[in-house]
């Protein structure tokens, strides 16, 4: 582990903390302005999120109809009812997602296998970074804000569902995440994430708003509204 994802993890919690952990249950809501999301009401929650610390697996409950859930892993995403008979699934729905255009709207697979991956790599970074089959390493700093933003590359492997395989995160003087640029983005050519709002939840230090835009040049983002904004209620890690 490098010198800058071993300050971060710390200041996330830390390691010692985040393994005595295997679960999670976050409540969120989750809204988009981009075409992909109109089909979807352009919204959805507040909904419990439910998913393992380890393996990228997830239940949203409920899930775009009252009596319905979705259950997320990256090679396969189905449709539920509550007491776990399957409606609808797609096997591998990450063909079909990256073969959609931007402008295109999705269908509820489309948006059950994006609400879980970027739930997941969201509440699971940066101590995600310290498993298995992840390269990372430090860029030059950044200003920013007003503030020095050391920046890491991060490389994630191939069975990890995800905007992008490449990343390039900024953590603050205190370590925390500021913002992630996913670089060649299923939502666009690069897409600009800022995290804000902190707050503790059973010791693990976790943004409470993220808000994704696009496109970026350079340092800074557009001036149009954020395409997706999720705001995280309530966390708890068992």
């Amino acid at each position: 582990m490098n010198d800058l994802l071993r300050r971060a993890v710390t200041a996330h919690g830390g390691l010692d903390r985040w393994t005595t952990f295997i679960d999670i249950e976050a409540r969120f809501s989750i809204k988009g302005t981009s075409a992909p999301f109109r089909s979807m009401g352009e919204a959805l929650g507040p909904v419990t999120f439910l998913a393992a610390t380890r393996e990228e697996c997830a239940v949203i409950r409920p899930f775009l109809m009252e009596d319905h859930i979705g259950f997320f892993e990256p090679n396969y995403v189905s449709i539920e009812t509550f007491d776990e008979q399957v409606l609808e699934h797609r096997d591998q729905p990450h063909a079909t997602y990256v073969r959609r255009a931007t402008g295109v709207a999705w269908d509820s697979f489309d948006f059950l296998y994006f609400c879980g991956y970027t739930l997941w790599t969201s509440l699971t970074t940066p101590f995600l970074y310290t498993y298995p089959g992840f390269e990372s390493e430090e860029l030059a700093p950044v200003e920013e804000a007003g503030e020095e933003w050391r920046r890491l590359s991060v490389l994630l492997p191939a069975h990890i569902a995800c905007h992008s395989p490449r990343q390039i995160c900024y953590f603050g003087p205190d370590g925390l995440l500021r913002r992630q640029d996913h670089i060649s983005s299923v939502l666009g050519d690069v897409v600009r994430e800022d995290v804000s709002v902190y707050d503790e939840f059973d010791g693990i230090i976790v943004p409470s708003v993220r808000q994704l835009y696009q496109p970026v040049s350079g340092n800074g983002r557009s001036n149009e509204a954020a395409l997706v904004v999720i705001e995280l209620d309530a966390v708890a890690f068992r």
